[in-house]
């Protein structure tokens, strides 16, 4: 899903979702990608929000990926959660929002927020 800087998305993540990365990261954990095109240069900050019903606090992370970079940033879990890296003009760049279903109640999904900034400078 394209999203654009400024953004306030309410989504769910639960297991019938994709799995992104089932070579590398986590061969079974389901995701949400959203894709953002920076306007101008600066420093792209995400933040995912989420109840976890008392579940693990690593059941969901967020990473941010692009601009040649690969793995810009990355979370590692909690209800709040912040990533943000510095971004060129033009460039595309992806938020994605991955979930651990093993570690939640049955059924393994989890409503969440994710909202985007963009800041100047570095």
């Amino acid at each position: 899903m394209t999203i654009a800087v400024g953004d306030h998305i309410r989504d769910t993540i639960d297991r019938n979702d994709q799995v992104c990365d089932p070579a590398h990261w986590d061969a079974n954990a389901p995701c949400r990608r959203f894709i953002v095109i920076v306007p101008t240069a600066g420093v792209l900050h995400a933040t995912l929000t989420t109840d976890l019903h008392g579940a693990r606090p690593d059941a969901i992370d967020l990473m941010l990926i692009g601009g040649g970079k690969g793995i810009m940033d990355y979370s590692g879990g909690g209800e709040e959660q912040h990533v943000s890296g510095s971004v060129i003009a033009g460039g595309t760049y992806e938020i994605r929002v991955n979930s651990y279903p093993y570690y939640l109640p049955q059924p393994g999904a989890l409503t969440f927020e994710l909202r985007t900034e963009l800041r100047a400078g570095n």
